[in-house]
């Protein structure tokens, strides 16, 4: 095949007899970017990318993914339902139970304002405890020229139904993507963009900032296959979510309407509850310093 996806060859063409090569394409499929960021569907008819992504695209296209490299590209498979791990980053109610000596050290969870937008979308911004900390992991990075000094400033991650969460930052990006294997299984891309450095092997410094996140990590799955087996058990029923956990019913709310509530058995839906609250994102402001 040539690059257009062509079939331009093959092994012992002769015994083809009158095989039309130009019947045997490789099957298209539609792909839009975000800078060097390639998104593809196999969908026809789904919206275009950024007009589906709405203000994630927008907080994407502001960290100048241009100016960004392929940093690094882990992957990780975790014994549960893809549910019980995704739901764990669209809150910080969390972190004092699963991150006292990491992360709970520097964000104030009491202080996080969340934003939910149409398609399942969702934003998450925590503060650091302190204005002036400085996550000690970052220190050395290079920064990505031209992304303003809130993304240094502050902890913001965005979510993009169904499976992409990005925390946002000026010294890097690390884009993770969940994907289903089985109803007890599933795997999570980790893949780190960072600001273009000069020819040769990446700094150093990027080897700590990748371990600490994967530490991090590491504390995010160290009970999923504990939970998926306490949500195996007769004795469960459902789970009470708080204020601070809202992401999480509003990613179930759509992934209810995405599957077609009427076709869900009722003792199994989730109620549609918090449109109210559901910002359609087409005009949402970009943050910045001065806000």
């Amino acid at each position: 095949y040539d690059l257009h996806g062509s079939l331009v060859n093959l092994r012992d063409k002769r015994d083809f007899v009158g095989l039309d090569m130009s019947c045997h394409s490789l099957k298209e499929v539609r792909c839009e970017s975000i800078g060097p960021w390639t998104f593809i569907t196999m969908d026809n008819d789904a919206a275009p990318l950024m007009e589906y992504l709405g203000p994630v695209g927008a907080h994407l296209a502001e960290l100048n993914p241009d100016a960004n490299c392929l940093v690094d590209k882990a992957v990780f498979e975790v014994n549960c339902n893809i549910k019980v791990l995704l739901d764990a980053f669209f809150e910080v109610y969390h972190l004092k139970s699963i991150h006292q000596g990491t992360v709970d050290r520097f964000l104030d969870h009491r202080g996080t304002h969340i934003t939910l937008w149409k398609n399942g979308h969702s934003r998450m911004n925590t503060p650091n405890r302190r204005p002036e900390w400085v996550d000690p992991g970052t220190k050395g990075l290079g920064m990505v020229p031209g992304v303003d000094p809130y993304f240094a400033t502050t902890n913001l991650s965005v979510h993009g139904f169904p499976g992409l969460v990005s925390p946002l930052a000026s010294t890097g990006i690390p884009m993770l993507f969940f994907w289903p294997i089985d109803l007890t299984h599933m795997k999570v891309e980790v893949h780190w963009f960072g600001p273009k450095w000069e020819e040769g092997q990446r700094p150093e410094v990027w080897d700590t900032r990748i371990r600490n996140f994967a530490r991090i990590l590491e504390e995010d799955l160290q009970f999923a296959d504990s939970i998926q087996k306490s949500v195996e058990s007769k004795g469960f029923t459902g789970m009470t979510l708080n204020y601070q956990e809202r992401r999480i019913y509003h990613w179930h709310e759509e992934l209810d309407r995405r599957i077609g509530v009427e076709r869900i058995p009722e003792h199994l839906r989730v109620p549609q509850i918090l449109a109210p609250w559901v910002e359609d994102g087409i005009a949402a402001p970009a943050l910045n310093a001065a806000e």
